[in-house]
Order: C-alpha cells, then sequence, then structure tokens
C-alpha cells in the first residue's frame, strides 16, 4: 500500500500544478492547445515505442491484461447500452455517460504504474493500451452516432481511418512489432526517443490537470456521480476479477486494477465536440473522476502558494466588451478551429450574425464568445449560420452601449 501510495502521490502532484497553472492564467488558454497536441503526438508515442520494444512479454501477462481491459469494457459497455431506456437524460447527455463510464485517460494511469511496476508493468500496460483503443474507439462513436446531436454515421472507411491515425495506437503497434521482430537497439534513434520520452509523462500529466473543469460537476452532482461510481467503484475490480479469472499473476491483476481506476479521457471531451455529444457533462465527468486533484487543490494540501506566485506573472488583458474589434475576427477563428476538427468545410457566417455578436456585451469573456460559435455551429447543423441560430445569447445579443 506505502509503495501505492508513493506512485500515486507525485502523479497527482503533477496534475493540480496543470490545474493551477490553467486556473491561474499562466499561460494563455490558446497554448495549452499545441503544447497536448505536441505531447500527444510526439512524447508519449517516444515513451510508448520502447517502453514495448524492450519488454520482455514472453510470459503472457500483457495478453492477459489485454483481454481483462477489453473484457470488463465490453461488459460495461454493454450494461449501459442495456440501461439506455432507464437513464433519464437526452441523446447527447447519454453518450457522455457512456463515454464516461468505459474510456480511460493512459496519461494518468501508466506513470502510476511506472511507479509501482517499473519498466515490466509499463510495457503491460501499453499493449493493455493497443488492445483497448480500438474497442473504445469504435463503440463511442457508433454511440454518438446514433444519439448525439449531429447525428453523423460513421463509416467503416472513416473508423479505419482515424486508428490508422490515432499516434498512441500506432506507438503501441510499432513498439509491438520491433519486439516481435527482435530487433536490436538503433544507436542515436533509441537514445532520441529516451530523451523525448522522458518528458512524456510529466508533460502529460500536466496538460490532463490544465483540461480538468469543475463547474459542470455542482450542477449535475446526480448524474456526474453515478458515473463516477461505475467508473471507480465497478470497472476496476471487475478488471481484476477476468485478469484473475484468465490466470494472471499477482503483476498482471495489479496493472489490470490500476487501469480500471484510471481516471476519464480527455479525448472523450473532444469527441463528444466533434459529434454532438453533450461536451460539459464530460468535461465535468473527467473532473470527478480525478477526485483526488480536487481534493488537493480545493483544500490547498499542495497548492497552497502557488496561485500567488504564479499570479503575479500573468499579464491583464482588456475584456471582450472593451474590444469589439475582436469579436469579428475571434469568430471567425473559432469557426476554423471547430470546423478543421470535425473535418468539414467552413461554413458561411451571416453578416447580420456578425452585428449581433459585436453588439453583445460577452460577460464570460472570450470563452463565452467561443461557446457560442460551438453552440451556433450544432445549431445549424454545420451548415450557414444565422440569427436564427443565435438566439441562445438572449436579450442581451441586441445592440447595447458597451463602457468603457
Amino acid at each position: 500500500m506505502t509503495g501505492l501510495i508513493a506512485g500515486v502521490l507525485p502523479v497527482f502532484l503533477m496534475i493540480a500544478l496543470g490545474y493551477g497553472l490553467r486556473k491561474s492564467g499562466f499561460l494563455p488558454d490558446e497554448a495549452w492547445r499545441p503544447i497536448e497536441k505536441l505531447s500527444i503526438n510526439i512524447f508519449y508515442p517516444s515513451f510508448l515505442i520502447p517502453a514495448i520494444w524492450h519488454a520482455d512479454l514472453a510470459g503472457g501477462g500483457a495478453t492477459v491484461a489485454g483481454a481483462a481491459a477489453v473484457g470488463a469494457t465490453l461488459i460495461v459497455a454493454a450494461a449501459t447500452y442495456a440501461a439506455k431506456p432507464l437513464i433519464p437524460l437526452d441523446g447527447p447527455a447519454y453518450t457522455s455517460v457512456f463515454q464516461g463510464v468505459i474510456r480511460w485517460n493512459s496519461f494518468v494511469f501508466v506513470p502510476v504504474i511506472q511507479s509501482v511496476y517499473g519498466s515490466t508493468g509499463t510495457a503491460m500496460a501499453a499493449v493493455a493500451i493497443a488492445f483497448i483503443i480500438p474497442v473504445t474507439n469504435i463503440t463511442c462513436v457508433a454511440v454518438l452516432a446514433k444519439w448525439g446531436a449531429l447525428k453523423r454515421e460513421p463509416s467503416v472507411l472513416g473508423l479505419a481511418k482515424s486508428m490508422i491515425v490515432n499516434p498512441i495506437l500506432l506507438a503501441c503497434l510499432i513498439g509491438l512489432g520491433l519486439n516481435l521482430l527482435r530487433v536490436p537497439l538503433i544507436p542515436g534513434l533509441s537514445d532520441a526517443m529516451d530523451l523525448l520520452g522522458a518528458a512524456a509523462l510529466p508533460l502529460g500529466l500536466i496538460v490532463a490537470g490544465a483540461g480538468l473543469s469543475f463547474a459542470e460537476v455542482r450542477r449535475r452532482q446526480g448524474t456526474i456521480a453515478a458515473v463516477t461510481l461505475v467508473k471507480l467503484g465497478v470497472m476496476p475490480p471487475l478488471m481484476w476479477l477476468i485478469a484473475w479469472a484468465l490466470g494472471g499473476d499477482s503483476l498482471t491483476q495489479g496493472v489490470a486494477l490500476i487501469c480500471g481506476a484510471a481516471p476519464g479521457s480527455a479525448a472523450s471531451y473532444m469527441l463528444a465536440r466533434q459529434m454532438g455529444g453533450d461536451a460539459p457533462l464530460i468535461a465535468g465527468i473527467i473532473a470527478s473522476t480525478t477526485v483526488p486533484l480536487q481534493r488537493l487543490v480545493e483544500e490547498k494540501v499542495i497548492a497552497a502558494d502557488l496561485y500567488q506566485y504564479l499570479a503575479g506573472l500573468t499579464v491583464e488583458l482588456p475584456a471582450l466588451r472593451q474590444r469589439p474589434e475582436d469579436i469579428r475576427p475571434l469568430a471567425q477563428h473559432f469557426l476554423r478551429l471547430l470546423m478543421k476538427e470535425m473535418g468539414r468545410e467552413l461554413p458561411e457566417l451571416d453578416g447580420d450574425v456578425l452585428e449581433l455578436l459585436e453588439a453583445y456585451s460577452f460577460p464570460g469573456n472570450v470563452r463565452e464568445l467561443k461557446n457560442a460559435m460551438e453552440r451556433a455551429l450544432l445549431e445549424s447543423g454545420g451548415h450557414e449560420i444565422g440569427r436564427e441560430h443565435i438566439r441562445f445569447l438572449g436579450p442581451a445579443a441586441s445592440p447595447t452601449p458597451r463602457s468603457g
């Protein structure tokens, strides 16, 4: 137990650091997306490939861990699907519940496994990741296609492409191939990957912390509590039980247990945004399944003076209502980002819409503008955005004088 606590504590310290950096404004919001992209596409694959490449997989424990991960995920997914008529939520909210109970964040559980079980456990966890990514992606996309707001039917080719270009799955498969082919160390390349991989876990944990949002947790406590119970109370023992039933040794069972207890994946939020799921709800689920972080930050166990230090390094930026000339380019910028994520062409933005946006005071600042463009895009179904698609802004969208 002491070893597990020693392995978990540094992980949540890094997550709490990321949360503190984001909340303090030490880095601008737009800086986190490229950092996340660099981490997922470069650093994390550089960590996973050597971990699997140099691992001893002869014992079969990795296959058992992968089978336990897939088996538990399919069981929980089937139960959640069967319970759909009993869940009093609309379609998009249900898709977030579905994602919340089966998807897990490898950035969080892999460092714990590395701290507790070393390189052997890390390699086993990486193989489990390779097993589980296709299963969770296919099932979640299918559920979002059926019940998401956009009702985008997935194609076999589209699903296959999403698997092939997934950098984490690709890294796991490359490492597994190098291992099975017994490819020796490659001087220079192996050293470079070790250097890049060393940055993967701390940076990934900081990014995971920066992406947490607790706002929705307070508003939808019942739903999020139920999902958290399944994710942290049902999935871990179920995954452990399957590993035990398949004859896994203590290492395999321990890896399975920690995998099952991993918090929700940030990829769930991106998929919800792309396919019309309830993005705020899944954001709350991700935060709730990372409960130790919430306690550390809110109770100021570790970050009592961190905010004060970072707050002294922030730069004041005028509110959006004080710079209305930025509303038009920002609105178009957010639309381009959203359409790029969805892989679709940029829709037309009616001139009247731009005038209404410029007349609105945006008490929620730039974040409210970004959310407004996202919702307008969903309302329009990805087509031309008109006045009728921004009615949710309310009476304040009518021309009003601005102060300052």
